[in-house]
């Protein structure tokens, strides 16, 4: 089906029943390309039978499932990583104490951009939403992801920008992002690389040249999210605001626990992150526990937060 397959970030795990909506001229077709890749359509309905058939639409807003007026309120199928769902409520009180709206945020592997998308999607009572952000990622595809999800969940103007570039072998980081001045360029088949920055000068200063200041160097939350770059992590904290926090959740080497990816080297020895921030002054340290992932691998989910005074 025309589409879809640019929207597959949208839709819920595939263990998940949801029921779908099929458009009159596509009938049969958009059940079928999900189920044959996985997805549980436990109910179909189609838009034909909506048209002819009033009642209908009576029936799904008795039960709750539809409304007859159009509202602001962004409907998900899909829920984000299980550390920032349970600890966005804290963060956001604590944050909003400080009087900073809109809040920001950084997206260091941004991936698919579901986390991204469902925080974005998160407004005040006021109705206002509450973030903006900048994504990131090593992979074009995966920013592109994520501005699509933003786009078709009207928030593409929270997403400040989404950025592509790479960290090197030697913690650098490397923009690579085509098509804008100064950045890695295609010259043919030869792309000419553009030096690397260290993590301070690229998030502080590169990065902003490229954003044209439009957003501070520091931001009210970090999250990186099953992406792990050693070198990086000491100077996350100094990216934030003060009383900023970072969350972490990242795959962990644990003796009680046997599975093949990421391999060994890539992965969170049990206590690194506790190791490491716990020893660095102006750092309180407000989450550390295990948790484990649909399939049952253990992630080591982590928040941290930077002294208001720091």
């Amino acid at each position: 089906m025309p589409g879809l397959e640019y929207r597959c970030s949208e839709l819920p795990a595939k263990q998940w029943p949801f029921a779908i909506m099929e458009p009159l001229d596509h009938r049969g077709t958009a059940s079928q390309w999900l189920t044959d890749r996985g997805w549980n359509c436990r109910w179909i309905f189609w838009e034909g039978d909506f048209i002819h058939n009033a009642e209908l639409w009576n029936d799904l807003q008795t039960l709750g499932l539809a409304e007859h007026n159009a509202s602001n309120q962004s409907w998900l199928l899909f829920t984000p990583c299980p550390i920032l769902e349970t600890s966005i409520d804290l963060v956001e009180t604590e944050l909003r104490k400080l009087y900073r709206e809109p809040l920001s945020c950084l997206d260091i592997g941004c991936g698919s951009g579901r986390d991204l998308a469902w925080l974005l999607a998160r407004k005040t009572d006021a109705n206002v939403p509450m973030w903006q952000a900048v994504a990131i990622d090593s992979s074009e595809g995966a920013v592109q992801r994520t501005r699509i999800i933003c786009k078709n969940m009207a928030m593409a103007n929270q997403l400040i920008s989404g950025i592509n570039a790479k960290v090197l072998v030697n913690g650098d980081w490397r923009l690579v992002e085509k098509g804008n001045p100064g950045l890695a360029v295609k010259d043919g088949q030869m792309e000419r690389l553009m030096p690397g920055y260290p993590t301070l000068q690229f998030f502080t200063q590169e990065i902003q040249r490229l954003l044209n200041h439009n957003i501070p160097p520091q931001y009210d939350m970090i999250i990186t999210i099953r992406f792990l770059v050693r070198s990086i992590l000491p100077q996350l904290p100094q990216l934030l605001k003060p009383g900023g926090f970072l969350i972490i959740s990242h795959f962990v080497d644990h003796e009680d626990y046997t599975y093949d990816q990421p391999r060994p080297e890539h992965r969170l020895q049990v206590n690194e992150l506790a190791n490491l921030y716990g020893s660095m002054p102006g750092i309180s340290i407000i989450v550390d526990k295990l948790e484990h992932v649909e399939d049952g691998r253990p992630v080591n989910s982590f928040i941290i937060r930077k002294d208001r005074g720091v």
